[in-house]
């Protein structure tokens, strides 16, 4: 690689968009004024499965001080990698989500069933039950919850769905989602919401609101749109508890997008698994809108991330499309996406024209190939807030475009 590819270097890069925002959903551990923490949570690493976030808001709703431990996921676990035995020695099985109470000095033997955690921790005066008559008719066995859950089962690739049935055009009622949603709006009526128990954000909405957030996503993301998955009104009650959650209470910090979810699910879909809706796929994995709404702030805190942790993300970027190329090559093309985030479109194009003279073809084809595949792989709220992850999603497939185009011989970029 030549001299003159490389424009500006990480150090410079780094100093302009400063230090990333220390983030609410990074701090561990969480202790609301106490001097230790009273529990243990373990959840997944990936912070997308839904069971550890119905414990992880409960412990914030509840300010019951906690410190927080991670674990892979089995699909996320690299070639040769397990979990770790400091888990599995307690839970064998090394499923999350678990929780450890304090004892004395130590932390007792975990808990493993979320419902079961639920139940014990609403003994303690702290637990936001409100009204018990709702709570109940959400969190009792078969209540909403449980529809949901059911209906969840159905629909996503990750529980080994959907089988041969998601073609008919009355899939949804069959999976129970449409009855899940009746059953929400019918608890609403009654509390006249946004939430189980009206204005407040309680321990019942807890255990509905990551499962929601899924349904939104996830089904119309593999079939075919919200017309189709959420005819009519269906889905208002639970998207207006959504809306309120992501905007007044702690769910703001965790919440995460389609894109996010929609490729987890890939990751766990069985290979007859195709979606139904290719171009609604299209349009959410590829939102064209994405570059033109990015902010300066969004865009500086994407490139401070990128910046920070540079070496490891084009290692992620390369190993998801799986793609045989230098390190420092897939690293040249991040430091241009910075570049592209701080400095504009120009300074971009012409990074990545001095690249593809620099390295030639073949690597800039896989390094425009990494950062496409980075593009769909960004998670929210894991990597970064939902605004700076849209940023580099969009200038990702921005300069990839710059390079495929300098490769075809057009001498220009193209906008996502």
């Amino acid at each position: 690689m030549t001299k003159k590819a490389v424009r500006r270097s990480w150090g410079d890069l780094s100093r302009i968009a400063g230090k990333p925002t220390r983030r609410y959903y990074e701090q561990n551990p969480r202790l609301f004024g106490h001097d230790k923490p009273q529990v243990v949570l373990w959840r997944d690493n990936s912070a997308w499965c839904p069971y550890c976030l119905k414990l992880w808001l409960l412990l914030e709703v509840m300010e019951l001080p906690y410190e927080m431990k991670t674990i892979p996921l089995q699909r996320y676990l690299k070639p040769g990698e397990s979990k770790p035995r400091e888990y599995t020695d307690m839970v064998p099985s090394g499923v999350v989500p678990a929780l450890q109470l304090r004892d004395g000095e130590t932390f007792g033997a975990p808990i493993e069933r979320v419902h079961s955690i639920f139940e014990l921790l609403r003994e303690h005066p702290g637990f936001p039950e409100g009204d018990p008559r709702l709570y109940e008719m959400v969190c009792r066995p078969g209540g909403v919850r449980d529809k949901f859950e059911v209906a969840r089962r159905a629909y996503e690739a990750c529980a080994g769905a959907p089988d041969s049935s998601w073609r008919r055009p009355d899939y949804f009622e069959s999976t129970g989602l449409l009855d899940a949603c009746a059953a929400l709006d019918d608890v609403l009526a009654i509390s006249g919401g946004p939430f189980v128990c009206g204005r407040e954000f309680t321990a019942a909405d807890c255990q509905l609101v990551p499962l929601l957030e899924r349904a939104e996503a996830v089904a119309p993301y593999f079939f075919g749109g919200p017309d189709r998955v959420f005819p009519g009104t269906t889905f208002d009650g639970a998207r207006r508890l959504l809306d309120e959650a992501r905007r007044t209470t702690v769910f703001k910090h965790h919440a995460s997008d389609s894109t996010t979810l929609a490729r987890t699910n890939l990751r766990y879909a069985t290979r007859f698994f195709r979606p139904l809706d290719a171009e609604y796929a299209r349009i959410v994995d590829a939102n064209p809108d994405w570059k033109r709404d990015a902010t300066r702030d969004h865009k500086r805190e994407a490139a401070a991330r990128l910046c920070a942790n540079y070496k490891a993300v084009a290692k992620f970027a390369s190993r998801c499309a799986q793609v045989d190329v230098e390190d420092d090559v897939v690293q040249h093309v991040l430091r241009i996406t910075a570049t592209a985030l701080l400095l504009g479109d120009d300074a971009a194009a012409d990074a990545a024209r001095d690249m593809c003279s620099a390295v030639g073809p073949a690597p800039a084809r896989a390094a425009a190939a990494s950062l496409l595949e980075l593009s769909l792989n960004v998670g929210v709220p894991r990597d970064m807030d939902l605004g700076p992850a849209n940023a580099l999603r969009a200038y990702s497939r921005f300069v990839a475009d710059l390079l495929l185009v300098q490769l075809r011989g057009g001498g220009g970029g193209g906008d996502s």
